[in-house]
Formats: C-alpha cells, sequence, structure tokens
C-alpha cells in the first residue's frame, strides 16, 4: 500500500525524504531518467514500509534516549489545583510489573489519536452469531490478502465478497480485494472473474488518480497534490482557514472541479465516465486518491451500491445474503463469502483516562466518534479553559503539515505564554452544527471536517509567525508542504533540500513528459477493440487476420525492477492469441514490453519494447502523447505508439509499424 499524498505533503520540514536512509530502490539506490542524469528516489508515493523507514529516522534523529516510556498505560489524567495554579496527575500503571505510580506535570500533550479500535460491524445479524459465523467478517485494517477472506484457505469459485464504508479506506480495500482476485484469475478469462466485490457506501465516490493533468497546451501530467494545494489559485491577502457544511451550491463547485480533473471539462452536467450525473447523486461528494478503483468497476469485478447495509442473514448453504437500504428501496445481496468492513474506530477508548472535569470542559461525547471533543482553540489542540492542555491529531483528517503546526503551537504556548488558549473564530459553532448534522443529517457532513489543508497552513504560519521557504517560488507561486514553512528551532537545511526538490519536480512536470508513461500505463487496464472502420478495412485486405482486441489484465508484479505490471492478450482472427507482460517503472518512468506464454506461466522472458515519450502535442478536440519503442539492444524501432487523452484517462490506442497502423478504443 502507498501513500494517497505525495511524499511533498506526506513529510515534516525539519526532515527531508532524501536524507532517510533504507528507502532506496533494493538495487543500488541510484537511478536516472531519460531526460537527464538526476536522481528519482525516493518514490513521489512512498510505500507503507518506507513511511515507516522515515518515522523512525525522524525519532532516532531528534528523540533522545529515555523520552520514550514503553510499557506504560495511562490509567487517569486529573487536573489538580494547587498553590502554584494547575498541575496535571498522571497515574500509570507498567504494565509488565503491575505496579502503579503517580507523576506531576505542569503541562499535558495528548497523541492518542482518535482510532482507539476498529468500530463493530454496524448491522443486525439474522440466524447466527458473529463468533461462530461459517464466513470471515474482517475489519479493514486487518486485511493483508484475499485468503484472510476466505473460510477454507481456498477462494470460492462463486459468489460476492462484501465491502462496507467509503472513503479512502472502503476504496482502498475494495481495490485491494480486487487486484488480489485479478492476480489469481486466469488471464484466459479476462473479465469473468468468478467473484464479485459489492462495494456499498453511504455517498456517491469519485476516484481521482494519484497524477493528473496540469493543463495547458501540451499533456503534462503531476502529481494530484499540486493541483489540489497550489498558492497560485488564491488571490493575494491573507488566505483563511474555512470550515462548514457542505450545501448544494458547493456540492456542485467540487463536483465540478473533480470533473475537470477527471475528464477535462469544465461543468459536471452529463454522465462522467467517472459516475453518474450530477442530477443523480445528492449530499457530499466523496473523492477517493486510487488510481485503479473505477478501471475494476468498468471491468464489473466491483459493483459500487450507495446505500446501507442493515442485516446480514445466513442462507441454506452457509453463505449470507445483505439487506440494503437505498433510495429508491430495499435491495438484498446473495451468496456472500466474505464481509470487510472499513467503517472507522471507535474514540473513546484513547479519552477514558481524561478526568470526568477535562472531558466536561472539552464537551465530549463519544456518539461522535469523528468530532469527540470541542477543539476550538489554538490550531484546534484545546479550548480556552485549558491553557494547560494540548490534543493533537484529534482533528479529522490531520495532515502531517498540520500535526507539526499542532506540535509547534503546544510548545509555544506552553513555553512562552502558559495562560494562552486563544479561540479560534467561529470553530465552536462549527463543532456544534457538524454534531447536529450528525445526528440528523449526514448528507450535508462534507468528507473532511477541517479539510482545508491551504487555509490551515498558511493560517497557522502566520499566528506562529514561521519563517518560509519559498526558494524560487513566489508567496503566491507552487504547492504547499510543511517544509514550506519553519521555526527557529527547524532546520533550514532540511526544508530547503525538501523544497529544492519539489521545484525541481514541479517544473519538471511543467516541461518535459515526465509521469505520462505513468498516466498511460494507469489507464491501459480493460479491454480495447479494433475501431469498426480500420477492422473493415484490414479484414477485406488481410484476409481476417487483423488483431481484434487488446485486453490488460492487473497482476502483482513478478519482478522487484517494476512496480506495476499488466499480462496483455492481443487476440487475432486467424493468427490465435499473443501474450506479453507490460511493466511501469518508476525510477526509468518508462514502459517496458517482454513477450511471454501459456507454456512459462506467462512470466516475462524476453525484453521486446521500451516506450519511451515525447512531449504530448495537443490537437483539436483530444490530446495525445507519442511513444517511440525502442529494442532491447538499444537501437530504435519501426514501431511507435500513440495515446489519445480526455483528462486522465486514455480513449484511444494508436500502433504504427510494420507498414500499418491500428487503432483501439474502449
Amino acid at each position: 500500500m502507498r501513500t494517497n499524498l505525495c511524499r511533498f505533503t506526506v513529510c515534516f520540514s525539519d526532515l527531508a525524504w532524501e536524507s532517510v536512509d533504507g528507502i532506496q530502490p533494493p538495487e543500488n539506490g541510484t537511478t536516472f531518467d531519460q531526460h537527464g542524469s538526476h536522481e528519482i528516489s525516493p518514490p513521489l508515493y512512498p510505500k507503507a514500509w518506507q513511511v515507516g523507514q522515515y518515522l523512525q529516522h525522524y525519532a532516532r534523529k531528534y528523540l533522545a534516549d529515555g523520552i520514550i516510556s514503553f510499557n506504560i498505560k495511562v490509567l487517569k489524567a486529573d487536573r489538580v489545583a494547587s498553590g502554584d495554579g494547575i498541575t496535571c496527575i498522571l497515574t500509570t500503571i507498567n504494565t509488565s510489573t503491575g505496579q502503579e505510580s503517580q507523576s506531576a506535570f505542569d503541562f499535558l500533550i495528548v497523541a492518542t489519536g482518535l482510532f482507539a479500535k476498529p468500530n463493530r460491524l454496524p448491522c443486525r445479524f439474522i440466524g447466527f452469531q458473529a463468533e461462530t459465523c461459517t464466513i470471515p467478517f474482517i475489519h479493514s485494517s486487518r486485511y493483508r490478502g484475499v485468503l484472510d477472506i476466505t473460510s477454507n484457505g481456498e477462494i470460492p469459485t462463486y459468489g460476492n465478497i462484501l465491502v462496507l464504508g467509503g472513503s479512502h479506506s472502503g476504496g482502498e480495500i475494495a481495490t485491494s480485494v480486487a487486484l488480489d482476485l485479478s492476480d489469481q484469475q486466469d488471464p484466459l478469462k479476462m473479465g469473468a472473474s468468478p467473484l464479485n466485490i459489492v462495494h456499498v457506501t453511504t455517498n456517491h465516490m469519485f476516484a481521482v488518480p494519484s497524477f493528473t493533468q496540469k493543463g495547458g497546451d501540451d499533456v503534462h501530467f503531476a502529481p494530484l497534490d499540486f493541483s489540489l494545494y497550489d498558492l497560485s489559485h488564491y488571490a493575494d491577502g491573507p488566505i483563511f482557514f474555512k470550515v462548514a457544511l457542505m450545501n448544494a451550491e458547493k456540492a456542485h463547485a467540487l463536483k465540478a472541479k473533480i470533473f475537470s480533473i477527471l475528464d477535462g471539462s469544465d461543468t459536471p452536467e452529463g454522465t462522467s465516465s467517472n459516475g453518474p450525473s450530477d442530477t443523480e447523486t445528492t449530499g457530499a461528494p466523496y473523492a477517493i486518491v486510487s488510481d485503479k478503483y473505477l478501471d475494476y468497476i468498468r471491468s464489473g469485478l466491483i459493483i459500487p451500491k450507495i446505500g446501507r447495509v442493515v442485516s446480514l442473514t445466513k442462507q441454506p448453504n452457509d453463505l449470507f445474503s445483505a439487506c440494503i437500504t437505498t433510495d429508491s428501496g430495499i435491495e438484498e445481496i446473495l451468496d456472500i463469502t466474505g464481509v470487510v468492513y472499513a467503517t472507522g474506530f471507535e474514540t473513546i477508548e484513547n479519552l477514558d483516562f481524561l478526568g470526568h472535569q477535562v472531558k466536561e470542559e472539552l464537551c465530549f461525547m463519544p456518539q461522535f466518534p469523528r468530532l469527540p471533543l470541542q477543539l476550538d482553540a489554538e490550531l484546534l489542540t484545546t479550548t480556552p479553559s485549558l491553557p494547560d492542555l494540548a490534543l493533537i491529531g484529534f482533528s479529522d483528517g490531520p495532515y502531517w503539515g498540520m500535526l507539526e503546526m499542532q506540535a509547534r503551537n503546544a510548545a509555544s504556548r506552553f513555553a512562552s505564554d502558559p495562560c494562552r488558549a486563544f479561540p479560534m473564530n467561529g470553530i465552536a459553532d462549527a463543532v456544534q452544527t457538524f454534531r447536529h448534522a450528525m445526528a440528523d443529517d449526514k448528507s450535508i457532513i462534507p468528507q473532511n471536517l477541517f479539510g482545508d489543508y491551504v487555509g490551515f497552513m498558511e493560517h497557522a504560519a502566520e499566528e506562529l509567525r514561521l519563517e518560509r521557504v519559498d526558494l524560487d517560488w513566489k508567496a503566491r507561486e507552487g504547492v504547499v508542504s510543511p517544509a514550506r514553512y519553519i521555526d527557529a528551532g527547524s532546520s533550514r537545511k532540511e526544508a530547503e533540500k525538501t523544497m529544492a526538490a519539489l521545484q525541481q519536480i514541479y517544473r519538471k512536470a511543467s516541461e518535459t513528459p515526465a509521469f505520462v508513461a505513468r498516466a498511460v500505463f494507469r489507464s491501459l487496464q480493460g479491454i480495447w477493440s479494433r475501431m469498426d472502420a480500420e477492422r473493415a478495412k484490414d479484414t477485406r485486405s488481410q484476409g481476417e487476420t487483423a488483431t481484434e482486441t487488446m485486453a490488460f489484465h492487473p497482476r502483482r508484479v513478478s519482478s522487484g525492477d517494476s512496480d506495476y505490471e499488466y499480462v496483455c492478450l492481443e487476440r487475432t482472427h486467424g493468427k490465435g492469441d499473443r501474450y506479453s507482460v507490460w511493466r511501469y517503472d518508476e525510477c526509468r518512468d518508462e514502459i517496458d514490453i517482454s513477450s511471454a506464454s501459456i507454456e512459462n506461466g506467462l512470466k516475462a522472458v524476453e525484453l521486446e519494447q521500451r516506450l519511451g515519450f515525447q512531449t504530448g502535442q495537443a490537437h483539436v478536440g483530444k490530446q495525445t502523447v507519442c511513444a517511440v519503442a525502442t529494442l532491447a539492444d538499444g537501437h530504435h524501432g519501426d514501431r511507435t505508439y500513440s495515446f489519445d487523452f480526455r483528462g486522465v484517462h486514455v480513449t484511444k490506442i494508436s500502433i504504427c509499424g510494420g507498414g500499418e497502423r491500428k487503432s483501439f478504443c474502449r
């Protein structure tokens, strides 16, 4: 699993990813792209283990020995009046020895977060008990592979896998299950999976890929963050942190922005390739970052349902059925073989130790797990009556930069102004408004309650009087990153290293075909058919020998030197089937095509071609990128590829070589 935001968002200001040990590609850690000699590592979207390496490096660099006490559980935290003011008394227990103790502190920072333990499956069970169930029910946090949701270690030959829950976790799990099933599926049976994934969400979800077009005449792709968090979108003057409920106008504007990113259209009228028309969806739209979710929907492997699962019932065949309430009535899903629920986490256990008086001051309400506390002061870390307390990471959907700003705020006020706890304008009212909506009308709740990342970062930098690290950019130019704002104790060297790499990637995305190969490769999945006019012409001239279809079947990578992989099946009348393995290598930003056969288990046998991309040329009504095939010996071949784009989607593939031109569309 990778991060759904790029490394310039998933970082802290005082540690550049380039400084972290142990995250380079396994071969030697130094690779060079086709356009120059500069290094392309670490990856723009780090993998989970690489994030772990980053955090371990950060801890070694900044935490002295003895700062963290292990095997210690906090039983109670009370604020007690003393002669010098308020003292925080912590009652703890050593989980190894069972010994309890008390300690007094001037200040208390709570960073236990919102995720205490997984929520239970939110529906009724009919005819069985969860503890004795014959099919697996697991929370998304426990999913590691498709065998986790099989009862006997074998993938069923038919039925449905039920995935519950929207937002990023639900989309990621549905996509992960789909890839696992695709990896197990026989490529000869592309598009005909014996299992389906029924994904039930309460909101319609729009899947946005991790690389999107930057706009302009030529085709240029960049990390999604570059579009979402670009300061050039804001007018001169202060940028304020905004918090509000969703309404029809905002929902329409958000859908328009999503559709513009996906399809290149300016308004959400009509039907998008990513979902129903604007008039068919109500409530707050949910956007998830996923390169493959939409493709699995298109293939029929993932079947999205908007509604709520109210019950699960055991069938006579020991499988299960689900009852779903939707806007149009009741729907039943039969033959469920396993369930993964991405329905969030309970919060109460992470805050149980707070004293009763503290909870009252914080308006603690566990029935609102996304918003259990009223943190309306000091960058969402406390309330005005508790200046000696800081709760970090309790704002719904916190970004790394927001966490760092909150930590800076706590350090600043505890060190220099311990009585300070200034309220933030409008936040207390917003918390109450959100809670009322959670109880009465969930459709107007935004996906991220405090998701105005740019507004928060700029507001926090102004409040904390931070120094800016803009380098070559003006104040209203380029992308927001935690490294763009530093305090007196931060390492400017590390921040500049991050910002220099960010600006290099930003220029590269604007001026070269960087990431075009990635965008093309992402969009290939599925079955492409020869365009009718060309097929008719060729079958007349070549006696029914023209290639009819190209089918790209995703699977787990079979080689450590690539990041994504397809098996490609070319089906030709009169010539039989031809297989090849297509791979994308992020370090080289190129696509490799290798021969394969059924006899060798569809393994990549020999590199045949490598596709290097030229700058996309714009045409009326379409955008096209071209790739020249390089042979394994390094010489240019006689074959060229062109890919027509609409927004982030490839709509047409054209292949020229050997005296013929073939074009395919979905």
